[in-house]
């Protein structure tokens, strides 16, 4: 096998192994790949519609403080015959992007909110959201979040036990929405895979779909005039999930405590304790998160910011509510006065 994938490594074809498209192709805008190669015995291709999955380099380094990816250039939209606009380029790559952004996440505890912050910037709109639905032991539930509250999400995923994360697309379709000038990836399997380590070994894989909304906005770090596309909406719909325990686990007769906790899952539709609990917060911290700004901007007491936002917000109740009543007695004059100068008797 090795002297296969040596042969097909050198003679540019096709070898029995996983295609990882690894890096961008040097570009004017991109002079100087970051990387100087691909991993051995693997081979770049260009990203296609399958599994596949992208290994980053080693090392721990924030967005945008250290090693940059490949830099694309501004985006031209042209329209096609008909209205109808086609994929304009792969947009999966920016998965691929993100699969090795969480490669080089910072372990340090003083970073790390920095580090999530810079990441969820990268990758994420100003007004983007992230929505989750799937179904528990009592129902279905969807969970949505805005976008202060993003980075916050991806940590506590690496805060209940897990040490690796990444994602699979396959059978990706992109769609150009003309009226907002955005684009759709479908990803109808998507795969998000966990590697745990706590209390033991496992890997988890949750399947589901993935659909993604892609507005083209300038990135602080980046060219002024250069359009990247940031996520604007994320929407993760999970149906099952499987977790995987190694075999070595078993090869020894192991304590009976042990076996009854190895039958229990580990994680509920694949999320954590951790993560459920921070969804469950957020359906409290969400509405709070107008408030939370007001306040930060203002720079006064709780107590007098929640004032002020009440009081905002009963003149802004107030003033619809006038303006509605002004409407429908404007209305109800017109109505009288066609009655009035109409010939119609009764």
């Amino acid at each position: 096998l090795d002297t296969d994938l040596s042969v097909a490594w050198q003679q540019g074809r096709s070898g029995p192994f996983m295609q990882l498209p690894v890096s961008a192709p040097a570009t004017p805008g991109n002079p100087a790949n970051v990387f100087s190669g691909p991993p051995p015995n693997v081979m770049v291709q260009p990203a296609v519609s399958a599994p596949h999955l992208l290994g980053g380099p080693s090392g721990h380094t924030p967005p945008h403080l250290g090693q940059q990816g490949p830099s694309h250039g501004p985006v031209s939209v042209t329209a096609e015959p008909g209205g109808n606009r086609g994929p304009l380029f792969n947009l999966e790559y920016k998965i691929f992007e993100m699969n090795r952004r969480l490669q080089q996440r910072s372990d340090d505890p003083d970073n790390a909110s920095l580090w999530w912050d810079a990441f969820v910037n990268e990758f994420f709109d100003d007004d983007a959201t992230l929505s989750l639905s799937f179904c528990l032991e009592d129902g279905p539930k969807r969970y949505t979040i805005g976008r202060y509250l993003i980075p916050r999400y991806f940590r506590s995923i690496f805060e209940g036990g897990v040490i690796e994360l990444y994602f699979i697309t396959r059978c990706a379709r992109e769609t150009f929405q003309q009226p907002t000038n955005t684009i759709i990836l479908d990803c109808e399997h998507t795969s998000m895979v966990t590697q745990h380590c706590k209390p033991f070994m496992v890997n988890v894989q949750t399947d589901g779909r993935l659909l993604l909304e892609f507005t083209f906005s300038p990135v602080p770090g980046h060219m002024v005039d250069e359009l990247m596309p940031r996520i604007r909406t994320w929407h993760f719909v999970i149906r099952n999930h499987n977790e995987y325990i190694p075999r070595c686990l078993f090869s020894v007769a192991p304590d009976p405590g042990v076996l009854e906790q190895l039958s229990k899952n580990l994680t509920r539709q694949g999320l954590t304790n951790v993560t459920l609990n921070y969804l469950r917060l957020c359906v409290i911290l969400e509405p709070m998160q107008e408030l939370m700004a007001l306040q930060k901007s203002c720079n006064i007491t709780p107590r007098d910011c929640l004032k002020s936002f009440m009081f905002h917000k009963w003149q802004t109740h107030t003033a619809v509510q006038q303006q509605s009543m002004i409407v429908s007695r404007h209305l109800l004059y017109m109505m009288l006065y066609a009655f009035e100068n109409s010939d119609v008797q009764i």
